[in-house]
């Protein structure tokens, strides 16, 4: 069995939680949960999910957007981010990744010097 879809919304899970490796993952709905820190996590489902194509991770702490009172700068921040470390998805949070967002994250990092993940402002 290859599990492609998998929906996690509502369940208060956190920054301790762990995945199996699915590499036929290709939909994560991660919304309203309590996740807080962004780098580890990201870097968690890039290895976990390597194929994911499709991202929902709105109301999170550590989702910049303003439903959790982030400016809408911050949110595309996240974006950015999340674009940059998970390099096969199509759609962010219900809005399709466009190849500007590609251009404007690939420019906002350093591969060079191994610079994936920058840091949000604390909450």
């Amino acid at each position: 069995m290859k599990l492609e879809t998998l929906v996690l919304d509502n369940n208060d899970l956190g920054d301790k939680i762990k995945f199996p490796t699915l590499p036929s993952l290709k939909t994560l709905c991660l919304n309203n949960n309590n996740i807080q820190e962004i780098n580890s996590f990201l870097a968690k489902i890039a290895t976990c999910f390597p194929n994911l194509e499709y991202f929902s991770f709105l109301k999170n702490p550590a989702c910049y957007n303003p439903l959790m009172g982030g400016s809408e700068e911050d949110y595309q921040k996240y974006r950015y981010k999340v674009i940059h470390n998970l390099r096969r998805l199509k759609f962010l949070d219900s809005t399709q990744v466009t190849a500007s967002e590609r251009r404007a994250s690939a420019e906002l990092y350093d591969v060079s010097k191994d610079n994936l993940f920058w840091d949000f402002p604390a909450a």
